[in-house]
């Protein structure tokens, strides 16, 4: 790190000089007369601090990663690695083995690469996988991301109860498989985020934003987004289960209305992250308790009216995952409050504190003369 004076001109305007040997390694003076000088881009962050780079110059690295499967013995642990591989920014993941690879785990490997946009395998040995990821990380913005997650998320939680008043198996059965769409989005933005945080990706180029803060909240937005899909495919799940049962009309509406109100509070929480509405926010967060009374009003209903066990579980599963949609809604409207700024916000500096001496920290009991 250097220093450098800010000096001024006749004029009156402001400049600084560059280090000689950064701009010689770089190449940034013109070489004779025919060549016009380098520009460089000056960025204000959030901070307010200048941030100079060279146009044209920023290229993604390659990462390239070895995964031994013999160390991966344990049930899903290779499918864990890849995945903490791919959302690490890996861009090349090579899962080697000292003898030949099983059949069972290359068809492991196979369907991993098919949950995971912009990955294929490239190479393919008797002893070696190689997976190539090939995702142009610019054409993926956070929020166009998140756009497409909220989308499905929503699409779920209606068909999901289409399917329930309709006992529609193929519909219930389509609904699930939808979950794993959620997944590849949700990995997708956590490479995303971390190949910004490793500076080898520009985050103006995945982010609007100009705050930071926004971004990252819209990674926690995602998860929030990713549980209600969860939640849809359980609802999804028992719907399944019930198709060949007998539900009655009241417990039908009733668990529809409660899933209407539900769907109101996830369009409701979306909306004020966006807009930065921190009263809507506030009415999804006040709205949970309307949630809870439904959710009683099922067990009570149920278990007056139901005697079949496994439909007393079905019907309440279902209830249960609504209210922690409701829930997850709840989650994102508190997202908001992390980033909303209802005033003005000053920085001040901060007045130097005196450290304690270490030795006024140690109180030494007085015992006085009673041990004598």
């Amino acid at each position: 790190m250097e220093n450098r004076k800010i000096q001024t001109t006749k004029s009156g305007s402001y400049f600084i000089t560059l280090p000689k040997a950064w701009v010689k390694k770089r190449e940034l003076m013109p070489l004779d007369d025919s060549h016009k000088n380098k520009e460089l881009i000056l960025t204000e962050n959030e901070d307010g601090n200048l941030i100079i780079s060279i146009p044209g110059t920023q290229k993604l690295s390659y990462n390239e990663v070895t995964i031994p499967i013999e160390e991966y013995e344990e049930e899903n642990s290779l499918e864990r690695c890849i995945n903490s591989s791919y959302v690490q920014g890996s861009d090349i993941i090579i899962i080697i083995s000292k003898n030949t690879i099983a059949s069972d785990k290359k068809r492991l490997v196979k369907a991993m690469v098919i949950g995971l946009i912009g990955s294929e395998i490239s190479e393919e040995f008797s002893n070696r996988i190689i997976i190539r990821i090939l995702v142009d990380p610019i054409r993926f913005p956070l929020s166009n991301l998140i756009e497409r997650i909220y989308l499905l998320v929503s699409s779920m939680h209606i068909d999901a109860m289409k399917a329930f008043i309709e006992s529609d198996k193929v519909l219930a059965e389509d609904v699930i498989n939808r979950a794993k769409e959620v997944d590849k989005l949700f990995f997708l933005m956590l490479r995303q985020l971390n190949l910004s945080l490793t500076n080898r990706l520009k985050f103006s180029d995945i982010c609007a934003s100009d705050m930071k803060t926004d971004c990252v909240l819209g990674i926690v937005l995602a998860r929030d987004l990713s549980k209600m899909a969860h939640y849809a495919a359980e609802i999804a799940s028992e719907v399944v289960k019930l198709i060949t049962k007998e539900v009655g009309r009241k417990l039908k509406d009733h668990l529809i209305k409660m899933s209407r109100f539900t769907i109101k509070m996830q369009q409701n929480a979306i909306l004020a992250f966006f807009k930065n509405d921190f009263m809507r926010a506030n009415k999804v967060v006040n709205d949970i308790q309307q949630v809870v009374e439904f959710d009683l009003e099922t067990d009570t209903t149920v278990l007056k009216n139901i005697e079949d066990p496994s439909v007393i579980i079905g019907l309440i599963s279902i209830s249960r995952n609504l209210r922690n949609i409701a829930t997850s809604a709840v989650a994102v409207s508190q997202d908001l409050q992390a980033k909303y700024h209802p005033r003005e916000t000053l920085k001040k500096n901060a007045l130097p504190q005196k450290l304690p001496n270490a030795e006024d920290l140690i109180i030494s009991p007085d015992y006085g003369n009673e041990l004598d």
